[in-house]
């Protein structure tokens, strides 16, 4: 789970290391929280 600030990049991240998952060969699920805040 990655937490931040809206825009600084965690999406990108993501999207880079879910690409590069699936190329070595693992199956990707990405969902991404809509305004949600950690749970407390």
């Amino acid at each position: 789970m990655i937490y931040g600030p809206e825009g600084c990049g965690k999406t990108a991240f993501l999207k880079q290391a879910a690409s590069a998952l699936r190329e070595i060969g693992y199956d990707v699920v990405y969902t991404p929280s809509r305004g949600s805040s950690p749970p407390r």
